[in-house]
């Protein structure tokens, strides 16, 4: 009898948990840029990407849930920096001249953290907003330039390991019947963290996102 009570007490905490969960899988095409906070650095433009992996919803409330999930993203941008810039390509210094125009391609593991809110069933739409906040951390960093000084080169060392930005989505949930839906949907975020390690300035990432998916 101990042992039944005692098997009932580590499941119930994994059941109640379980309990209101749906979850999605998700394949998001976006573009990206990068803002930088200095004058004389010029924005010269985004870079396409995608963002897949799988999202996690759990409602506390019947048009309230809390929304997490695990995805691959991959974010950049065009810079042309005023002055030339030394990158440390593995063991070598590589020496970008100025006016060359860098194209930042980084991928990163993000665990976004949110609510979602969502309305009624209307039809077999459901509409819903989800909003918060979406930590990262960098697992690739590449560079080129219009000098051809560097090429799809590793600059790891360049980029800061963390990012962090807010979020906001807004899209619809069509029912394929039972608890399935497809999804679809417009992002926008907007990063506060400095992406680079360069000293004397801030690089955020903002991203527009199309979000597909489907609900399970």
């Amino acid at each position: 009898m101990k042992n039944y009570l005692f098997l009932f007490l580590s499941l119930f905490p994994l059941t109640v948990f379980s309990q209101n969960l749906r979850f999605s899988i998700i394949g998001d095409p976006q573009i990206s840029w990068m803002v930088p906070d200095k004058g004389g650095i010029e924005r010269k433009g985004a870079v396409f990407g995608l963002n897949a992996g799988m999202g996690m919803d759990k409602f506390f409330a019947e048009n309230y849930a809390f929304s997490t999930g695990i995805t691959i993203t991959n974010l950049g941008g065009k810079l042309s920096y005023p002055e030339s810039l030394e990158y440390k390509i593995g063991n070598t210094t590589k020496i970008i001249p100025s006016g060359s125009t860098i194209t930042y391609s980084l991928q990163y593991i993000s665990v976004p953290l949110g609510l979602k809110f969502k309305t009624n069933e209307i039809g077999y739409s459901t509409y819903f907003a989800n909003l918060g906040l979406n930590p990262m951390l960098n697992i690739r960093a590449r560079a080129s330039d219009t000098k051809n000084i560097i090429d799809k080169d590793n600059i790891s060392e360049m980029v800061n390991l963390f990012n962090i930005n807010y979020f906001i989505t807004l899209g619809i949930q069509y029912s394929l019947g039972g608890t399935s839906a497809l999804i679809g949907g417009l992002g926008y975020s907007a990063g506060f963290a400095d992406v680079t390690r360069k000293a004397d300035d801030k690089i955020g990432i903002n991203t527009f996102t199309i979000r597909i998916g489907v609900l399970f």
